[in-house]
């Protein structure tokens, strides 16, 4: 390999690793294409420099960027949570008036249209709910909803 090519080919895997993270959540790929880059420097300044060398520089400074950028913006690598710890969505939802479009009986629940959105429910309380009765959501676990009569 002739001494300029291989600074271009740490720069291209470098370009590639950072626009991958687009692709691919979590905010991680990038540190190792920010490597690359900083690699693609380091060999045009010394092109004499071992292979295992080079290896062992890339980790090093791969893990470095990950681990301080991450020191710096944790912010960034956290989802977002209320107060009590639930889920910041829940407050759109909870209090919310629903119709019920399909009988809700317990265990097996019902359904609710809430928003103009299907939802799968169970009733708070664990009494049965007829079709067409007001209900008001009580919380939301996952993708379905606790209801109870208005």
């Amino acid at each position: 390999m002739m001494p300029m090519e291989e600074p271009w080919m740490w720069l291209s895997a470098g370009v590639v690793l950072t626009l991958a993270e687009f692709a691919v959540p979590g905010f991680v790929i990038c540190f190792f294409g920010v490597a690359a880059m900083l690699m693609a420097g380091v060999t045009w300044l010394w092109p004499e420099m071992g292979t295992g060398w080079k290896v062992l520089l890339y980790t090093v400074l791969s893990l470095v960027l990950l681990v301080v950028c991450r020191r710096w913006m944790p912010a960034s690598f956290k989802g977002r949570t209320t107060a009590a710890g639930g889920d910041p969505d829940e407050d759109e939802v909870v209090g919310g008036r629903a119709t019920v479009c399909e009988a809700i009986r317990e265990p097996g629940g019902g359904a609710v249209e809430f928003r103009g959105t299907r939802w799968r429910a169970h009733s708070a309380d664990g009494g049965e709910i007829e079709a067409g009765a007001q209900v008001e959501v009580a919380a939301r676990e996952n993708l379905e909803l606790k209801v109870r009569r208005i």
